[in-house]
């Protein structure tokens, strides 16, 4: 019986570890957490945009945000991005070190340099062609 609940304990840590994550053509990931996800760009985007020098939030915490609405202007020596929400969702948190060090997103941009925790309805990220696998993300950028 001992035996039998450590293998159950195992395999729920191993459920829990392993993130559900999605991707947008515009470079943006989305990470499911528990009852939120986390949205932030990609290690692809952070590196057309280094180094990021400014940030500005268009959005704050419980903002009800349309898709495409602005949520982040990113600014490099050499370029900006406009970073838009690929859904309809609600910002839950946002995250205040990008605006003190933005240059957290080009080191880390998918665990500290995350954007917003947002909540969603959770059928967005399937059945939607504009929502992409790991694997069909890397395929997109093999193309770029």
């Amino acid at each position: 019986m001992f035996f039998r609940n450590q293998i159950r304990v195992f395999n729920q840590q191993i459920r829990n570890n392993s993130a559900i994550i999605r991707f947008t053509n515009s470079h943006e990931y989305i990470k499911k957490n528990d009852g939120f996800y986390t949205l932030g760009i990609t290690k692809f985007l952070s590196r057309k945009v280094n180094p990021i020098i400014y940030s500005e939030l268009y959005a704050k915490q419980g903002s009800v945000i349309k898709k495409n609405q602005p949520l982040l202007l990113l600014e490099s020596a050499a370029t900006t991005k406009t970073i838009t929400s690929p859904f309809n969702c609600i910002i839950k948190r946002v995250n205040s070190e990008i605006v003190n060090d933005p240059y957290i997103i080009n080191t880390d941009p998918l665990e500290s340099g995350w954007l917003f925790e947002i909540y969603i309805q959770k059928q967005l990220l399937y059945n939607n062609d504009e929502i992409l696998t790991e694997d069909e993300y890397n395929k997109f950028i093999e193309k770029q």
